[in-house]
């Protein structure tokens, strides 16, 4: 009886700590960026591409070299715009032609295609 008391005491304890663990992964708000860049050689672009991926506060990367589009989401942040951006990449503001921010999950993501900048000026 001891040990089946202990069996559900241990559950009761996993259900909890798993409940609350869902409830902070549902408070936590990611940020997105869509950044149109200008025309740079493939090494910048790659270096660019690389320090994002490793960046603590960046959740996902994807750099479109074909329209020049970068898309990051973050993670851990409590606040983000493009002064934190371009912390994050440095010396290399002189790429971004146009810059657009939001909270994922709740702003429109633009495609990137010939219209990107204007669209986000309006």
């Amino acid at each position: 009886m001891k040990h089946l008391i202990q069996f559900y005491l241990f559950l009761l304890v996993v259900n909890y700590s798993h409940a609350q663990m869902g409830e902070a992964a549902n408070t936590d708000v990611k940020f997105f960026a869509q950044v149109m860049l200008n025309d740079a050689t493939e090494q910048e672009f790659a270096s660019l591409e690389a320090d994002l991926k490793t960046n603590p506060y960046v959740f996902m990367v994807r750099l479109d070299r074909i329209t020049n589009g970068l898309f990051i989401i973050t993670q851990d942040v409590a606040t983000f715009d493009q002064s934190v951006f371009n912390g994050w990449i440095g010396e290399r503001t002189h790429l971004i032609e146009c810059y657009r921010d939001g909270i994922h999950g709740m702003a429109e993501i633009l495609p990137f295609n010939s219209n990107f900048c204007s669209s986000i000026s309006e």
